[in-house]
């Protein structure tokens, strides 16, 4: 689980890191990586209910 998180919280970040260069496709990038924080954010949530 904890490998996926980071593969989740890594794609977030170059999306938003290729949405500040890439302006034609801005939107689109942006869309994604409100998608992989979501991800990463059910996988946390997961991963703490499992702890408890």
């Amino acid at each position: 689980m904890s490998e996926w998180l980071r593969f989740h919280q890594a794609h977030a970040r170059m999306y938003l890191e290729v949405s500040e260069v890439d302006r034609w496709r801005h939107h689109e990038l942006k869309y994604w990586v409100g998608y992989e924080e979501r991800k990463a954010q059910e996988i946390a949530a997961r991963m703490r209910s499992t702890t408890a």
